[in-house]
């Protein structure tokens, strides 16, 4: 699996007269299958976009975003 970070600006989305940008990350699996789900996450409520992919101590099990990459889901 490989993250690849993004930013997006959405200041004309958001009808602002200054610059605004939201910041992301694409979990991409190594093999590209010809198809697969594309599932898109947005956290609130004081969760980062960290959450969905927790590096407890080095351990990986805890990331979902790896878990479902990893199954192309």
């Amino acid at each position: 699996m490989r993250a690849v970070e993004i930013t997006v600006d959405v200041t004309g989305a958001a009808g602002l007269a200054e610059p605004l940008s939201t910041a992301a990350t694409v979990y991409l699996p190594e093999a590209s299958p010809a198809s697969c789900p594309v599932v898109f996450a947005f956290p609130g409520g004081g969760y980062s976009r960290r959450y969905y992919d927790l590096g407890i101590g080095g351990d990986s099990s805890y990331s979902q975003a790896r878990h479902l990459t990893d199954r192309n889901m």
